[in-house]
């Protein structure tokens, strides 16, 4: 688990494959209302200094951001999931 359903707005947890080339994050907001403040989920295990793309958006993001920042949560669903690939 990444995050806390009973102090975070976001309940998060997170499956990576053995060899850090896939991540599956899991999402559901706790708390909703308007005008929220983006919320990121930092994720851990990731493959060092690699770059992993987001398949929904995208994006790519550093593990080092991803780990130390985080990336963030949708803010107009309630739940969903978020999956990383390893850029190779």
């Amino acid at each position: 688990r990444l995050s806390s359903p009973f102090t975070d707005a976001v309940t998060a947890w997170e499956y990576i494959s053995d060899d850090k080339s896939q991540v599956l994050l899991n999402l559901i907001r706790t708390e909703r209302h308007g005008n929220m403040p983006v919320q990121y989920i930092r994720v851990k295990g990731l493959e060092e200094n690699a770059i992993y793309i987001d398949e929904q958006s995208g994006r790519e993001y550093s593990s080092v951001i991803l780990s130390e920042v985080g990336i963030p949560c949708p803010a107009n669903e309630r739940e969903g999931q978020i999956i990383l690939r390893l850029k190779v």
